[in-house]
């Protein structure tokens, strides 16, 4: 047999596969959201019109638009977040009070993402400088914090996304389509993980921290092991770029949002989209998160109605009947929103240099 008719034989062996692992996914697929919601009407008062989503604390202090924000998780620190902006300033809040903690000056003023950990005794910054820079705040008071780590040799294009595992470990993505597990206190890559073939944009990582996904311009999302460099599964399904990725709490799903205006829901133990939010009105998702229960997503984006009226917009969704049950229109688009690590608020990021924060009522 010769060599062409050999690749014939093993392309038609491999599509045979492909075809076989296809079939096996759908008989698993028994169910879907439809059946599963009516299931939860059935057994228990499923009535998401009890929900309120009420500004509570609206925090000024940035010069410009605010591109990102992160809570901690600990709960003597649950109420801190941090937040970055394009006037090159991180600034630390006490969210219930509207304390400023306190205000770092960055050496660029192009940040896209900051970080802080769970304990809030470090935050990290990255953007078009393509650095890591990370500052350690315990005990500095009000005053400039020094910068305690600089990861600027690693990454070749911008850093897009970054996540605190714990204080010694932290994971950021890039523009040079690879992701970084840092090693803190070494000052050193514990693994760069390679895969995309375009820019990466988004990153969050499993309950158990040992998995963590990715999402980018090649609209492709990745699941990762956190101690191998290969992904060990891709998921397809967006159009255009994915900006925002996140877990729901069991680990065992996450959603995705993309340019294409539609946020996806994909099981892990299938391997395939379980549910999708979109709405007419919102022509791109530029942030997702989602309530500490999984029972409700939240979704940010930009309005279709070029220059009349608003332009950004937050929707909540019902996860499993994927009916809006709340919605705010903002007259400038929306740079982030994130979830408290109790379920108890959401924070918005506005290119209006506001940072808004809602207390969430049945979440």
């Amino acid at each position: 047999m010769g060599d062409a008719a050999r690749m014939e034989e093993l392309g038609r062996e491999i599509q045979e596969l492909k075809n076989t692992l296809q079939q096996r996914t759908e008989d698993l697929f028994d169910s879907d959201h439809t059946s599963l919601f009516e299931y939860a009407e059935s057994v228990a008062n499923y009535n998401t019109a009890q929900f309120q989503l009420k500004v509570k604390r609206t925090l000024k202090g940035h010069g410009s638009k605010v591109y990102s924000l992160d809570w901690a998780r600990e709960e003597q620190v649950i109420t801190q977040l941090v937040s970055a902006s394009q006037d090159g300033i991180l600034i630390i809040w006490d969210a219930l009070t509207t304390i400023k903690v306190n205000a770092i000056l960055l050496r660029s003023s192009w940040a896209m993402t900051c970080g802080i950990s769970p304990t809030a005794s470090l935050v990290a910054s990255g953007g078009l400088d393509n650095t890591v820079t990370i500052f350690n705040i315990s005990g500095a008071g009000d005053e400039q914090p020094p910068i305690a780590h600089e990861f600027a040799e690693d990454h070749t294009g911008f850093i897009s996304d970054c996540y605190f595992l714990s204080d010694s470990q932290l994971i950021s993505t890039s523009g040079d389509k690879t992701a970084i597990l840092w090693d803190i206190n070494n000052e050193r890559p514990s693994q760069v993980f390679e895969g995309h073939e375009k820019d990466i944009m988004c990153c969050d990582v499993s309950p158990d921290q040992n998995t963590f996904l990715t999402g980018g311009l090649d609209t492709i999302n990745m699941l990762w092991d956190i101690r191998q460099a290969n992904p060990v599964m891709y998921y397809g399904g967006h159009e255009k770029d994915v900006n925002s990725i996140k877990y729901l709490p069991s680990g065992n799903a996450f959603i995705s949002g993309s340019d294409d205006g539609s946020v996806r829901l994909t099981d892990l133990r299938i391997d395939r989209a379980f549910n999708a939010y979109s709405s007419n009105d919102m022509i791109s998702v530029s942030s997702v998160d989602v309530s500490a229960s999984g029972r409700f997503i939240f979704t940010a984006g930009t309005l279709g109605n070029g220059n009349n009226g608003p332009e950004g917009l937050c929707l909540v969704w019902d996860t499993l009947s994927a009916i809006v049950v709340h919605g705010i229109d903002y007259p400038s688009k929306i740079g982030d929103i994130a979830v408290s690590a109790d379920s108890r608020a959401l924070g918005v990021g506005n290119w209006d240099n506001s940072v808004r924060i809602y207390t969430l009522m049945s979440a």
